[in-house]
């Protein structure tokens, strides 16, 4: 085995703490295109109204603002801080705790990067997209049943580090692709697409994202509505 997977496999989770999400933002760089915002972008049809569930400092609305710039989109976001830079780069942003505020309007299309994982009561936050929602939502998160995942907790004893950044308190909520259609199944979404955003070269992580990819992005369907 070669040392530096056998050190992902046994490493301790990361303890660097932050106060809040404001300055988790301030540690935080989104200076290179992430590969769920391309596979985003290209569900979205320009002109479409979009909202950004989780903005930061509005990485995602900058992306969209150059390959779909006749849609309109927000973001929104728990860390006022993140909100303020992204107004300051031109987005139509505001503050919300979606745990407690609602959603004010409607949207074609709500996507929510990385976001969910961090939300004690991500029940309460999904019915709200949801409810938000006209046609599709996008989601992305870390992807539990990733295989280096089941050999760290299975052989090594370790829980998985499902891509934190600073600290282990950041990710409360865990699924595989299993669990999360059933989940969303439950609160009237539908999964009726599965991408992995990473993959080694040396196996078949685009057909087998649920095994083989760290992270997922979720294309889903509300019940009865037409997708966009």
């Amino acid at each position: 085995m070669k040392r530096p997977r056998f050190r992902r496999y046994v490493a301790p989770l990361p303890m660097n703490d932050f106060p809040d999400y404001d300055r988790y933002w301030d540690r935080r760089d989104e200076k290179v295109v992430i590969p769920r915002w391309q596979m985003a972008a290209e569900q979205i049809p320009d002109g479409a109204s979009v909202l950004d569930v989780g903005c930061g400092p509005g990485g995602f609305l900058t992306y969209l603002r150059e390959v779909r710039p006749n849609c309109r989109a927000r973001g929104t976001d728990i860390s006022p801080g993140a909100v303020a830079l992204a107004v300051e780069k031109g987005h139509d942003a505001f503050a919300a705790d979606l745990a407690v505020d609602d959603i004010p309007g409607t949207y074609d299309v709500i996507t929510c990067f990385e976001t969910i994982e961090h939300i004690a009561d991500a029940e309460v936050v999904l019915e709200k997209i949801r409810d938000a929602c006209k046609g599709t939502v996008i989601m992305s998160l870390p992807n539990f049943g990733f295989i280096d995942h089941r050999i760290r907790l299975g052989i090594f004893g370790r829980f998985p580090d499902t891509n934190l950044k600073f600290h282990v308190k950041e990710h409360i909520r865990h699924w595989t692709v299993t669990d999360f259609k059933v989940w969303t199944r439950r609160y009237g979404l539908e999964v009726v697409k599965v991408q992995g955003q990473y993959g080694s070269r040396k196996v078949p992580w685009k057909r087998y994202p649920g095994l083989f990819s760290r992270q997922l992005v979720y294309t889903l369907r509300v019940a009865g509505r037409a997708s966009t």
